[in-house]
């Protein structure tokens, strides 16, 4: 939605809202996404959702391309803004040992606190040692 106005001096400012229409308050993830990517040390997860305000569970699953779970993070997140770096991935393990250089699939898991969820993946690089 965009609004624009004028004053007396016919001077005009010009606003843009964005904002979601779903169906029954279902839960919509966008823009996920590791930055940066490719990395080395550590890389940020992030997405925006259209549950502002809300309290929100995450849990992210870390696969390497075999499909097996390497990691699990899991953070909480009290009166969410739009926008969420949900979590931090430092390239290591359950075990705490560095993976290797290659490609990687994470999973993201989100829950409001009125139980809506919804999930989405998407894959990260890690190159250089």
């Amino acid at each position: 939605l965009t609004a624009k106005a004028w004053d007396t001096h016919n001077n005009s400012v010009e606003n843009t809202i964005v904002f979601w229409v779903t169906e029954s308050g279902m839960m919509l993830l966008e823009d996920l996404q590791n930055s940066p990517n490719p990395f080395n040390q550590s890389t940020i997860i992030s997405f925006r959702h259209n549950r502002a305000g809300e309290d929100l569970d995450v849990v992210i699953h870390i696969f390497d391309a075999s499909g097996k779970m390497l990691k699990e993070v899991r953070t909480s997140i009290p009166d969410s803004p739009v926008n969420v770096e949900a979590a931090e991935w430092d390239r290591t393990d359950t075990g705490g040992m560095r993976v290797p250089n290659g490609m990687y699939i994470y999973r993201i898991f989100v829950t409001s606190e009125l139980g809506s969820q919804a999930s989405k993946s998407g894959r990260m690089v890690v190159a250089g040692d």
